[in-house]
C-alpha cells in the first residue's frame, strides 16, 4: 500500500546541509544506502502531512547538530527511491513542510525549481 501526496518545491533554510552532511555515513547505513546527498529537497504540501497508518519509521537519535530524534519515511518521487524526514522540532513548528533525503541531488537530477509540483508516494505496510 501506498499514500500519495501532492507537493510543491520550495527552498529551504540551508540548515540540512550540514546536518545531513556532517552525518552522511550514519544516515546512509540507517537508510541501506551507499551514499546520500549533503543537503534535502524541500516541498510544501497541499495539506497538513499526518504520518500514514501502517508507515514504519527508521529513526536515528540525532543529526549533526540536532540532538532530537529524526524520523524517516521511505517514499517514491519520479520513480526514485527517496527518504521523507522529519525532526519532533520540525513537527512542533510546521506540519506542511517535508525534507526529502536521497542519494543525490533531486533537484539537478529531476530538473526540479521552486514552485514545480511533484507527486510524493509514501510506502507504507510490510
Amino acid at each position: 500500500m501506498a499514500t500519495r501526496l501532492r507537493a510543491r518545491v520550495t527552498t529551504g533554510l540551508g540548515k540540512a546541509q550540514s546536518n545531513v552532511g556532517a552525518s552522511a555515513a550514519s544516515v546512509a547505513a540507517a537508510l541501506g544506502l551507499p551514499d546520500v546527498y549533503p543537503g534535502t529537497l524541500n516541498l510544501e504540501l497541499e495539506h497538513p502531512f499526518e504520518v500514514p497508518v501502517g508507515a514504519h519509521p527508521v529513526i536515528l537519535p540525532s543529526l549533526g547538530a540536532r540532538q532530537q530524534p529524526f524520523y524517516f519515511y521511505a517514499a517514491e518521487l519520479a520513480g526514485r527511491s527517496v527518504w521523507v524526514t522529519r525532526s519532533l522540532s520540525q513537527l512542533a513548528v510546521t506540519d506542511d513542510l517535508l525534507e526529502i533525503v536521497a542519494d543525490c541531488s533531486l533537484r539537478a537530477s529531476l530538473n526540479l525549481q521552486d514552485g514545480d509540483e511533484v507527486v510524493l508516494t509514501l510506502r507504507t505496510g510490510p
